[in-house]
């Protein structure tokens, strides 16, 4: 048996697409079309575990909610303006009150 400079063998090697993770290529936490929410990376790969690791001001499984509480926007750095109420924060947020949520008076 001798050498030969062209491989005759092919080896297939388990790969996960991107936005799926794990040996059974589980969707990363936000759905595979939309990773984390958007807001972060995913260790996705067959060797990945999932974790979503948040941009700065983020957190949550899927990089869903604001570290800081009464603040929203996309990036989280905006401060709400709800005094007496409860207010619509988070990335997707207004950061006005909810509707409802006032106190009377």
């Amino acid at each position: 048996m001798g050498c030969s400079k062209t491989c005759l063998r092919k080896i297939k090697v388990p790969k996960c697409c991107k936005g799926f993770y794990g040996s059974q290529c589980l969707p990363c936490p936000g759905g595979f079309r939309n990773p984390c929410s958007g807001r972060g990376e995913c260790l996705d790969t067959i060797s990945g575990t999932g974790y979503c690791v948040c941009q700065a001001n983020i957190t949550g499984t899927a990089c869903e909610k604001c570290k800081q509480s009464k603040t929203f926007g996309p990036e989280c750095n905006q401060i709400c303006t709800c005094l007496y109420g409860t207010c619509d924060d988070g990335p997707n947020g207004t950061g006005k009150c909810k509707a409802g949520s006032c106190q009377e008076g």
